[in-house]
């Protein structure tokens, strides 16, 4: 037996023992080598320890289950071989960054560790029949550091796409095409840590003349394409048609950049986000080495080549239709009623459950994530008062309560645990965080920001009802 049919046999009985205490030693004899030796080789070959596979795919599993049933946390802690409740949700915490209560609601993106495939290359032939490295060079366009935005560390999307659009000369005012296209996308309202729908990519990118293909590395997801296959496709664009790619939650380049080049025959892509704004003065990209690029992406974009280059850009239409796409969420209260956001946060906030100590979830992404986006969601009132001026009055308010209010609450909902804004979550006071007065404060503070979301609600309907009538009556 080949050492490679070894191997498939080994995974094939790690997937049917998931649900059992493995033996390692079994495991041994099926690779004909000792406990220690294949341990070191599985490492080697897989970039990941035996026993933190085992422990990743059980986790993935138990997620499944969790989405697609009604099994008690309890029941699915025993299933998977976990002493208690709060093992197991400890351990599904650290995996998923969410605990198993939290990832019953479909809005809560979860980590997926696929069954490991075996491949195999020749170290000597380059994928793709291209060089070894390659690199984009940057057309400059001398502007975009005049005015150095903040940059939204959340906003995943629009940074990605902002970060291409530049990259080809599209449009070089940063603080507009960050906020137009994370509204147009739906960014600024999807609370939490969720990649935006393809659907509010195809729409964002849509508006601007462009056409595009999104893939994903999720398998569950529908347009899921695998490592080797996509990978293939990335170098062909960069090398073969000079063109660069959108890479959506990479991490080793803050959340999102454009691909332009690689290194190691495209084991390392070389990505372009918007480090430049932060660290440098100069023009050209900021290059960043992104190994094990595959794990760490959840969704990677093409343009189609030709699309947008002779389109003319109306932005007086494309702030009307991003302003019907917040009132998809606001006018509708999709995310205010039909997925209880701001109930499910209080309940969170008031659950006494040993995790609490640790669960930082409660605190962050949440309140950072949250203010952020709504902070964006303000700059656009502020940027479609000059294409609108007849409703200056109405995007002044909802500035004040997207840019400022919501903003100040969630400052104040922080500090209640002395939390500072750009501290990391280990200085939050868990002394606070665990007495329940504190909490109950915060729910408080949650309730006034859903208030401010409501009155943000009827303020870009009576702005988009009155487009309509007016829409109407150009139409007689």
């Amino acid at each position: 037996m080949t050492w490679m049919k070894r191997m498939e046999k080994i995974l094939d009985y790690i997937e049917e023992h998931l649900t059992e205490a493995i033996d390692f030693d079994e495991i041994a004899k099926l690779a004909c080598c000792s406990n220690y030796n294949f341990q070191r080789v599985f490492s080697f070959c897989m970039e990941i320890p035996l026993a933190e596979y085992i422990r990743n795919r059980r986790m993935s599993a138990a997620a499944d289950e969790i989405r697609t049933s009604d099994i008690r946390i309890l029941d699915l802690a025993v299933k998977y071989g976990y002493d208690s409740q709060e093992a197991f949700s400890r351990a599904f915490m650290k995996f998923h960054g969410a605990t198993p209560k939290q990832a019953r609601n479909a809005i809560v993106t979860l980590n997926v560790c696929p069954k490991a495939t075996l491949m195999f290359k020749e170290s000597s032939k380059p994928m793709n029949i291209q060089a070894r490295s390659y690199f984009l060079e940057k057309k400059p366009t001398g502007e975009r550091l005049k005015n150095k935005p903040p940059s939204p560390i959340t906003l995943n999307f629009p940074v990605s796409m902002w970060s291409y659009m530049e990259y080809v000369g599209h449009n070089s005012n940063t603080m507009q095409t960050y906020t137009l296209l994370a509204n147009l996308c739906g960014d600024t309202y999807n609370a939490g840590l969720a990649l935006t729908e393809d659907y509010g990519i195809q729409f964002a990118v849509d508006q601007f003349g462009y056409k595009c293909k999104i893939y994903s590395t999720r398998q569950s997801d529908k347009n899921y394409c695998p490592e080797v296959e996509l990978r293939e496709r990335i170098l062909n664009e960069i090398a073969g048609n000079k063109r660069p790619v959108i890479a959506v939650n990479v991490v080793d380049c803050c959340f999102g950049g454009a691909i332009v080049g690689y290194e190691d025959d495209g084991e390392c892509l070389l990505n372009w986000g918007y480090f430049p704004f932060d660290f440098s003065d100069n023009p050209q990209p900021v290059l960043t080495k992104c190994r094990d690029w595959y794990g760490k992406t959840q969704k990677v974009i093409f343009i189609d080549e030709g699309s947008g280059s002779n389109i003319p850009v109306d932005l007086k239409q494309i702030y009307i239709n991003g302003l019907k796409k917040a009132s998809e969420y606001l006018g509708n209260a999709k995310r205010l009623k039909t997925e209880k956001f701001f109930l499910d946060w209080r309940n969170r906030l008031m659950e006494n459950e040993p995790l609490i100590n640790n669960d930082v979830s409660l605190i962050d992404p949440m309140w950072c994530d949250y203010a952020e986006k709504r902070f964006y969601a303000g700059q656009f009132m502020l940027q479609l008062k000059a294409f609108h001026p007849q409703y200056e009055t109405t995007l002044n308010e909802l500035w004040e309560i997207f840019g400022r209010k919501i903003n100040s609450l969630m400052y104040e909902y922080i500090d209640k645990v002395d939390l500072t804004p750009g501290a990391g979550c280990e200085s939050i006071n868990k002394v606070k965080l665990n007495d329940e007065t504190i909490r109950k404060e915060m729910c408080e503070i949650v309730t006034q920001c859903e208030e401010e979301e409501r009155k943000a609600a009827e303020l870009v309907r009576d702005i988009i009802l009155e487009w309509n009538e007016s829409d109407k009556r150009k139409s007689r």
